[in-house]
């Protein structure tokens, strides 16, 4: 927890509230979460929805975890976000781990993955 702001089932509620406010979670759309691993939704966030008794939304049981489109277009594995832009020839913008920070340099690096034709699909997913 972080003092003074709203526990892990609010900020779930006020997520969902902003996908339906920007129409993402309206019918026949379909969208999926990047990371660069699989653990934020494999491991931690079901960990943590357990831990609260909270049930992990639909919408966060499927994903793409970027290093596996990444080691199929470049042909390697990436040790982690740093390595992937180094690789593709990318500037890191911003800190490590700040969250917006992160979801700007991971479109950058599958913005490259899309020039270089990777089709986005479903790469992780939890029951």
């Amino acid at each position: 927890m972080v003092d003074g702001q709203p526990d892990i089932e609010v900020t779930l509620q006020l997520f969902e509230k902003w996908l339906r406010d920007e129409a993402v979670l309206k019918d026949g759309r379909s969208f999926a979460f990047v990371t660069c691993g699989d653990w934020d939704l494999n491991s931690m966030l079901p960990n943590q929805c357990d831990y609260f008794k909270l049930k992990v939304p639909d919408y966060m049981r499927s994903w793409i975890n970027i290093k596996k489109p990444f080691v199929n277009v470049t042909g390697i594995w990436p040790k982690g976000l740093l390595h992937m832009m180094s690789i593709v020839d990318l500037k890191h913008q911003g800190r490590m781990h700040s969250g917006i920070d992160d979801c700007h340099n991971l479109a950058k690096v599958l913005k490259v993955l899309a020039q270089r034709g990777y089709m986005l699909d479903i790469t992780g997913q939890k029951t």
